[in-house]
């Protein structure tokens, strides 16, 4: 449900009211209902940014999508999910790993744990990308330590507040 402010007076005048509410559950410890707050106030915030503009989406991917405003580790968990999935069928298609240096017939279950692997930033070294797959192996890494921080400060703000 919305604001009459949004409606009447603009996204402005909604983000304050937003803001106070959130403000007033937080206060009363009911943190769920804060967040929810929390999250109409950061759409609100987005929305007067300039319609078409690169901020704006940046500010909906990352910001809303990824983790609803660091709301949502649900969402951080289906992202991660994704990534490595999405990684592991490339490199399954592509045939771009090799098991201790020997080119082999890669299956889905290689691909997928080679894929978890190169998430977590373990690394065995039991399985490598070759050519141009190294590279999203790389991202795929990167992307993984990032998300996995992202849920974890999710989830301690979670703990520590209640």
């Amino acid at each position: 449900k919305s604001l009459k402010s949004e409606i009447t007076e603009g996204q402005h005048f909604a983000s304050i009211e937003y803001k106070q509410i959130k403000e007033m559950y937080k206060n009363s410890s009911l943190h769920s209902i804060a967040d929810f707050y929390h999250y109409k106030e950061m759409v609100s915030k987005r929305k007067m940014k300039k319609e078409y503009s690169f901020n704006r989406f940046f500010n909906y991917l990352f910001g809303d999508l990824l983790c609803k405003y660091g709301t949502s580790f649900v969402r951080v968990m289906l992202w991660s999910g994704m990534v490595i999935l999405t990684c592991a069928f490339f490199l399954m298609k592509n045939n771009s790993l090799l098991y201790q240096n020997t080119p082999g017939n890669t299956n889905f279950f290689d691909a997928l744990y080679f894929s978890v692997v190169t998430f977590t930033t373990l690394g065995y070294g039991d399985y490598h990308a070759i050519g141009y797959m190294r590279y999203v192996a790389a991202a795929e890494a990167f992307l993984g330590a990032a998300l996995m921080a992202l849920f974890t400060v999710i989830v301690a703000r979670n703990i520590i507040r209640d």
